[in-house]
């Protein structure tokens, strides 16, 4: 059979409830893909043989990749809201995303359906264990992500003659639209993006429990696999090393070779607080402060006591766009409350267009950076970092504006 171009895809369906597949199917403009079906075979050998005689199949699951370029579309925002446990669509055209502890929502699982020439393949049951992104000058924005989940439906499917992809005439944001801006939080945020950034890697790990998810009665996972503790970590590459006597930083708050590796772990936190003023009522959409100076005023999250709320905008002494329920609505509060927010670590900012992708990490810890110099290449710089808790229990947001209307919930 001849190669067929139109018959290779790969679509994402959020299902409704784990192993269902639901209402919203995404199919993206996908590099490759390494999904398999895999099991567990169970031999037995007695005294009575030379060679084990029987054997069954035990566990099965499926597992694989998928790699591609980060497009401004649905499809590359999903992989995404696949490790977030807390999404909103804002202004009608924004997805919002960011880590909640104590909701009842968990991370979304998926259905992949993968065209492969001959016939289509279903994985039902899928969640995401590992995303990441990466960019270096002169290359397009990758992404890559790992699925774990059930067996391969052992039906195999029609293929889709004419796969509608999510992305449409978008293509996807390259090195030129990229932008990191750093804030080490003692003062004002840096207006400037860092100078001299020749690529960036940013990873997401959900570190899923898979042994969990099966109990007795069935070969394949039963249940959804639990995420344990996030970890996000990332690297950062410079043209040039950024030099400056500690405690010095870079002119735009660069992580500075002295500061970063004398200092006993170089850490980037940003905590704001500002006063209630007046009452606040449980489910109030917007709430009256003393200042919203260096709070993010597009939008992000904030907490009073123990009660963390989201918010689309924050301008003189007004901080709005609070959902009236659910995920993210406040409780209410006295007068003179503390208000706690805080600005990114380490902000990486994608443009095309009028669609922007902003990723926020609030609070970051700075690896011992590294200087190399060899006969063909200049002196460059390279550091690795690691995402820690901040305020309301955050670690990273995530903005997908000027997108779509369709809501990833």
């Amino acid at each position: 059979m001849p190669t067929n171009y139109q018959y290779r895809y790969v679509t994402l369906i959020k299902e409704s409830a784990y192993g269902t597949a639901g209402s919203l199917v995404l199919t993206g403009e996908v590099d490759d893909e390494s999904v398999a079906h895999q099991f567990d075979l169970m031999t037995r050998g007695d005294m009575s043989y030379l060679g084990a005689k029987k054997s069954v199949v035990g566990k099965t699951h499926s597992e694989g990749g998928i790699n591609l370029v980060c497009q401004p579309d649905d499809f590359s925002a999903m992989l995404l809201r696949g490790v977030y446990n807390s999404y909103q669509l804002n202004s009608g055209t924004s997805h919002y995303m960011h880590e909640t502890m104590g909701i009842a929502t968990g991370l979304p699982s998926f259905t992949l359906k993968i065209g492969r020439e001959d016939a289509e393949h279903t994985y039902a049951g899928m969640c995401l264990t590992r995303v990441s992104m990466a960019a270096n000058v002169g290359e397009y924005v990758t992404m890559s992500a790992d699925f774990t989940g059930r067996g391969e439906t052992p039906v195999v499917g029609v293929l889709s003659t004419a796969p509608t992809f999510s992305g449409g005439e978008d293509d996807g944001f390259h090195f030129v639209g990229a932008e990191v801006f750093f804030d080490d939080g003692t003062t004002s945020k840096p207006a400037s993006a860092g100078a001299d950034v020749k690529s960036f890697s940013l990873e997401w790990n959900t570190n899923l429990n898979t042994d969990t998810s099966y109990a007795l009665g069935s070969r394949t996972c039963a249940k959804q696999p639990a995420p344990q503790m996030r970890e996000i970590t990332g690297s950062l590459e410079f043209s040039r090393p950024v030099l400056a006597v500690a405690p010095a930083l870079g002119p735009n708050d660069e992580p500075a070779y002295q500061a970063a590796q004398t200092a006993a772990g170089l850490i980037y936190d940003s905590a704001i607080t500002t006063l209630l003023d007046g009452a606040v009522t449980a489910g109030a959409t917007s709430i009256t402060v003393d200042a919203t100076a260096n709070f993010i005023s597009t939008g992000g999250t904030a907490t009073i006591g123990n009660d963390t709320f989201i918010y689309t905008s924050a301008t003189g002494t007004t901080i709005s766009g609070i959902p009236a329920t659910g995920d993210g609505a406040i409780a209410a509060h006295a007068d003179a409350s503390v208000v706690t927010a805080g600005r990114p670590a380490i902000q990486l900012k994608l443009t095309s267009g009028a669609k922007i992708v902003t990723i926020d990490i609030q609070k970051v810890i700075w690896d011992a950076p590294t200087m190399n110099v060899s006969g063909r290449d200049a002196s460059s710089m390279s550091l690795g970092f690691t995402a820690l808790v901040d305020v309301g229990h955050r670690m990273s947001t995530v903005t997908w504006a000027n997108q779509s209307t369709q809501t990833l919930a």
